[in-house]
Order: structure tokens, then C-alpha cells, then sequence
């Protein structure tokens, strides 16, 4: 499909422009963070897990990541159990500073500069960046999230909303909502603006906090229950 190849094209290409000048620098000593399925038990050591294993999955497309036997080495065996269904939704939370958005953009690295570019394409978007969009209602006036985002960082030929159609049809995506808190506002980005990517993985990072129990499940995990979710709380390594 040549709009998939216009975009890894297009990314590789702009890489030093898409990649903030203040993540370029502490991206080249990134250390893989940690990190507790419950978030009271971040401070315990058996309770951890390191995500490397987990960041390796992400761009597979031959499947969604992360289904019960890959938790099952993690400390919390109750909540790996439970993980009897593939994970479509990663929700990371940790403290200010914590490394959340540099994970996440470590993970879209990976992916530019590998030479082999297959799997799942990794689109970041900060959420605070595409705010107005982020917060609007499905249906309502206005370009939605996705037009935003691969208006101001991709050339198509095409009317891009015919593209993002076409788009969600046919590739799966690993699609990285940065800065959830940042919003100001709580709204369900995924069941609001995004429903559609169906075939997708999505990482959302926000400050520990900003949800509370109830909200993970109204504002993360999509009112329609065709996704599952996991909800990890990243640590200082």
C-alpha cells in the first residue's frame, strides 16, 4: 500500500524534526524503566517487572501483544491470570519525570532506525499538542484526531481523510497518546476518536493520579468492550 510506504518514508525523513531536540539527547542512554500492574506496589521489589519484554512486542502485527503467557512471569499472579485475552490498550502511569514519554518515544525510535521495517507502524502523538481535537465527541464538527495529526506530519496526495479510511482498514498500527493528564479534561480518546483502529495497539502515558480506579475503565478502556487493557504504573529504574 503506498500510503503505509509514504509514511515510514516520510518518518525516517523527518526524523530529527519529529524527535523533540530535548528527547534526542537522554534517548541515546535510555535504560528500560520498571514497572507494578499495581500501582501500591511500585516501591516492592517482587511486585516489579522490567518492560523490555513487553516494549519488544509492540510492533508485532502478527497478533496483539502481550496475551496471558508473556505476564505470566510477572509477580502479580492474579493479575496475569486474568489476562486471558490479548492486551489492545497499554495505559502507563508514573510521576512526573518518571520516563514515561521518553519510553515512548524510545519505542517509535526503534522502529524509525531499524533498517528491517515491518510489524505494526508506530505513530506518537502528544495529546496536549492536538488538545481541541483530543476532547471532541465522535460525530462532532471538526477534524478529528487522527486528520490533525497526519495533516501537520505527513504530505498525501489525497484528500487525507480518504487516506485515514483507507488507513485503518488496512494496517495495524502501534499508536502512542502521550500526556493523557495533559489534557486538562477527561474524554475516552480511543472510544471518541479512534474506535475505528481496530487493528491497532495503542500506549497511553499519563501522571500518576490524574485517574482514579473508576476513570480507567470509563475514559481508557472503550465503553464498547471490544478492547482489553492492561494498566501498568512505571518506577525509577
Amino acid at each position: 500500500m503506498k500510503y503505509l510506504h509514504l509514511i515510514r518514508q516520510q518518518q525516517e525523513a523527518n526524523y530529527n524534526r519529529l524527535l523533540p531536540q530535548e528527547v534526542a539527547g537522554q534517548i541515546e542512554i535510555y535504560v528500560p524503566l520498571q514497572a507494578a500492574l499495581d500501582p501500591n506496589k511500585t516501591q516492592d521489589e517482587k511486585a516489579r517487572f522490567d518492560l523490555s519484554p513487553i516494549l519488544s512486542e509492540l510492533h508485532r502485527a502478527d497478533g496483539l501483544p502481550l496475551r496471558g503467557q508473556l505476564l505470566g512471569d510477572m509477580a502479580d499472579t492474579t493479575a496475569s491470570q486474568a489476562m486471558d485475552r490479548a492486551v489492545q490498550i497499554i495505559l502507563l502511569q508514573g510521576p512526573a519525570g518518571s520516563g514515561k514519554s521518553l519510553t515512548a518515544w524510545h519505542v517509535w525510535r526503534e522502529y524509525v532506525t531499524t533498517e528491517a521495517k515491518s510489524g505494526r507502524i508506530p505513530l506518537f502523538i502528544s495529546l496536549p499538542e492536538f488538545k481541541t481535537a483530543a476532547l471532541r465527541s465522535r460525530g462532532e464538527p471538526g477534524q478529528g484526531l487522527m486528520e490533525c495529526y497526519f495533516d501537520k506530519y505527513f504530505h498525501f496526495d489525497d484528500n487525507v481523510s480518504s487516506v485515514i479510511k483507507l488507513l485503518q482498514r488496512a494496517a495495524p498500527f502501534l499508536i502512542i497518546l502521550d500526556g493523557f493528564d495533559e489534557l486538562g479534561d477527561k474524554n475516552n480518546v480511543v472510544e471518541e476518536q479512534l474506535r475505528d483502529w481496530q487493528s491497532s495497539v495503542f500506549v497511553i502515558t499519563s501522571r500518576s493520579g490524574w485517574l482514579t480506579g473508576g476513570d480507567v475503565g470509563t475514559y481508557i478502556a472503550p465503553r464498547s468492550g471490544m478492547l482489553s487493557h492492561l494498566s501498568m504504573s512505571v518506577v525509577f529504574r
